[in-house]
């Protein structure tokens, strides 16, 4: 298998956390409408990439609906929970 050595990446354009939890919220907030609260109560429910995808795949965008974002609010919007 031939690897594709057209590809590559220039330094600090991933961002890296302190360990696998930070580094999965870093990750979040690239998702475009994921703000800093909102990649926290994600990863607060779901703790990693995993949890999040069987989440998601077993309960479709409603999966994240009880996510809290922020005190003030509790819910997420529907338009960002169908755009993950």
């Amino acid at each position: 298998m031939l690897m594709d050595t057209t590809f590559c990446m220039e330094s600090g354009q991933v961002k890296t956390g302190d360990d696998a939890d930070d580094t999965f919220v870093k990750m979040l907030q690239e998702v475009s409408r994921v703000t800093v609260p909102m990649a926290y109560g994600i990863a607060t429910k779901c703790p990693n990439i995993v949890s999040l995808a069987r989440g998601l795949n077993g309960h479709g965008p409603l999966a994240l609906e009880d996510v809290r974002v922020s005190p003030q609010s509790l819910k997420f919007e529907a338009l960002l929970i169908r755009s993950l």
